[in-house]
C-alpha cells in the first residue's frame, strides 16, 4: 500500500513553506496536482459525508471509573446520577477520554492515571465508552457520550463539592475533540467553564476544517493545551488551543519505528499508531519532569524554528494557565 499523497504533501509541507512562501499564498487548491487536490478536497468532504450516514447514536454503556489513592488498582464505578464516592479533591479532579478503537487500559492510559495517583491529590475518573469507541461511526457519539460527561461535571460542581474549575479533561485523539464537546455542554448546562482541557494529539481527519463549534478550540474551558505528536496524519495538524506545543515539530516522532507501507496490513496497530499514542506517555512524563521545554515557534507547524523572542514554556501538567501561542519542543 502506497503512503497517501495528502500525507507526503503535508509532510514536506514545511520544507516547501520555507524556501517559497509566495509560490503557497498565491496557489489555490484546483492548481495542485491532481492527486494531492483530490484528497485535500476529500479531507474536507469526508466529515460531512460521515456525519450525513450516521445511524442513531447507542451510547448505552458508558462508564464513569473512579481511581484515588484509596483504590489504585480497583475502579469505582460511579453512578452519574449520585457520584457520592468522588471525594474533594486537594488539587483537581482529572477526567481522562480515550480515544477511537481504545479502552480505558489501552497503551499509555494506566500509565497516566497512575501518574497523577502516585503524585497525591488527585481524583481520577476514566470516562470508558469503548463498547462505541470500537464502532465505524464513533465520531457520530461524541456529542451524546459528551452531555454524560458534562452532566457529571455539572452535578459534581452543584451538589458534591468539585467546583468545575478545579476538573482538568485529558483526552486522547477522538477523546480529545470530545472534550470540547463536554467544554461546551458544561458552559450551556451550568453556565460554567471547566479548568482546563489537554488535548492529547486530538483527532485531525473529520475535523479538518470544521467550524469551532464543532471541534476542540479555545472556547472549551478556562485553558486549554494541545500537545501535537503526529498532526496531518492521526492528529490535527494546525493551532487549536491558547497554547499548543508541537514536538519535534508535530508530526512524527523519532521514538517510533519507521514504517514499511507495502506491509501495513501487517504492521501491529500501537507501531503504526506510535507517533499518536506517544503524546499520552509525554502528558504522564510531565507530572514528574521538567525536560519538556518548549520554545516559542509562531510558524509552527509548517515552518519549525524558534522565534527571536527566545520565549519558553513547560509542556504538560504545570503549563501555566495564562500560557499562549505555539512552541517548538525537542525530544530526543
Amino acid at each position: 500500500m502506497r503512503r497517501s499523497a495528502v500525507t507526503l504533501f503535508l509532510m514536506y509541507l514545511p520544507l516547501f513553506h520555507a524556501k517559497s512562501d509566495d509560490v503557497f499564498s498565491n496557489m489555490t487548491v484546483g492548481e495542485l496536482p491532481d492527486g494531492i487536490r483530490d484528497q485535500i478536497v476529500g479531507m474536507f468532504s469526508i466529515r460531512q459525508s460521515i456525519m450525513s450516514h450516521c445511524d442513531p447514536p447507542d451510547v448505552e454503556g458508558v462508564e464513569f471509573l473512579l481511581y484515588t489513592r484509596n483504590n489504585v488498582r480497583e475502579p469505582i464505578v460511579l453512578n452519574p446520577l449520585d457520584p457520592v464516592e468522588v471525594p474533594t479533591s486537594l488539587k483537581s479532579t482529572v477526567i481522562i477520554i480515550h480515544g477511537f478503537v481504545s479502552t480505558p487500559n489501552a497503551v499509555g492510559l494506566p500509565k497516566l492515571r497512575n501518574a497523577y495517583l502516585n503524585k497525591g491529590g488527585y481524583n481520577v475518573i476514566m470516562v470508558d465508552w469503548s463498547k462505541t469507541a470500537f464502532t465505524v461511526h464513533a465520531v457520530c457519539s461524541l456529542p451524546m457520550i459528551a452531555s454524560q460527561v458534562a452532566r457529571l461535571v455539572c452535578l459534581l460542581d452543584s451538589k458534591y463539592n468539585v467546583p468545575i474549575e478545579t476538573v482538568h479533561l485529558v483526552g486522547h485523539s477522538l477523546g480529545a475533540q470530545m472534550s470540547g464537546f463536554i467544554g461546551q455542554d458544561t458552559l450551556e448546562i451550568c453556565q460554567k467553564p471547566v479548568g482546563r482541557i489537554t488535548g492529547l494529539d486530538p483527532t485531525g481527519s473529520v475535523f479538518f476544517g470544521a467550524p469551532i463549534q464543532d471541534r476542540l478550540d479555545p472556547t472549551d474551558a478556562k485553558f486549554v493545551q494541545i500537545i501535537h505528536t503526529n498532526g496531518g496524519m492521526s492528529g490535527y495538524l494546525t493551532q487549536c488551543g491558547h497554547v499548543d506545543f508541537f514536538v519535534n515539530c508535530g508530526t512524527l516522532q523519532l521514538n517510533c519505528m519507521m514504517l514499511d507501507f507495502m506491509k501495513i496490513l501487517e504492521t501491529i496497530l500501537n507501531d503504526l499508531l506510535c507517533s499518536h499514542l506517544i503524546s499520552i506517555d509525554y502528558m504522564a512524563e510531565s507530572l514528574s519532569s521538567d525536560k519538556f521545554m518548549g520554545v516559542s515557534c509562531s510558524g509552527c507547524p509548517f515552518f519549525c524554528a524558534e522565534d527571536e523572542s527566545g520565549r519558553k514554556e513547560i509542556m504538560g501538567e504545570y503549563t501555566p494557565n495564562t500560557t499562549t501561542g505555539s512552541f517548538l519542543v525537542t525530544v530526543t
